[in-house]
């Protein structure tokens, strides 16, 4: 399956339709139904539907949950990806079509506004769920596999998405950094939080500490400012 759809890859495909139905294929082989736990009845008893609550606090319906996309699934929960299956998928089919799609998302949200606020896609299955779920495998590759998180340019690969206009993608990364940044340069990272807590109390702005986005803006900020490399 994986030389099959990096044949997409190898010939750098341009249609969007082509790529974007080389990662449903991709993500219909990689994930694996969770049954759902709970069912809420719904009706007079003659017209029944079960609602299913989700993880964002919306609530869909059963037919919403079978035909929304593989991508949106598992964004909410429903569908888990082994991390056995992504161990044998060339990081190239996660982060190749992450950047083809970057000007093809139909429901990107102001970053200012959206980041922090868990920011989510309007439209299920729309190309940025499709994108938040390949930067989430890529992700989990790159953690397992130092390898994979050199062959797609390490840091600053993760930092250049956060110039991303799709807030999922800036916050995931962010994230991200930031664990790669506590685990690799512990030392670094304490010296440089105690003067991002004083410029947060300074601007009286806790979001600076709170929001994993902001923290790592401006961990990168004051890293320029000092002169000093994460």
């Amino acid at each position: 399956m994986s030389s099959a759809l990096s044949l997409v890859f190898q010939i750098n495909e341009t249609d969007r339709i082509n790529i974007l139905k080389m990662c449903d294929i991709l993500f219909s082989q990689l994930c694996l139904r969770v049954p759902p736990t709970t069912a809420i009845p719904y009706g007079d008893g003659v017209h029944q539907a079960n609602i299913m609550k989700e993880t964002d606090g919306r609530s869909y319906t059963l037919l919403e949950r079978e035909t929304a996309s593989m991508a949106a699934l598992l964004l909410r929960g429903h569908v888990i990806v082994p991390m056995q299956l992504v161990a044998r998928v060339p990081a190239a089919l996660f982060y190749w079509p992450l950047i083809q799609l970057a000007g093809a998302a139909t429901d990107n949200i102001a970053l200012g506004v959206a980041v922090g606020s868990k920011g989510r896609g309007n439209l299920p299955g729309a190309t940025s769920d499709i994108r938040a779920t390949l930067l989430l495998l890529l992700i989990g590759k790159c953690t397992a596999d130092p390898a994979a998180f050199q062959e797609v340019g390490g840091e600053e690969f993760f930092r250049g998405l956060l110039d991303d206009t799709d807030s999922r993608v800036a916050y995931y990364s962010s994230t991200f950094l930031l664990k790669q940044i506590m685990t690799e340069n512990p030392e670094d990272y304490q010296h440089i939080l105690q003067s991002l807590i004083v410029r947060a109390q300074q601007s009286n702005n806790e979001k600076l500490l709170e929001n994993p986005y902001l923290q790592m803006r401006g961990i990168l900020q004051l890293a320029n400012d000092l002169g000093s490399r994460l």
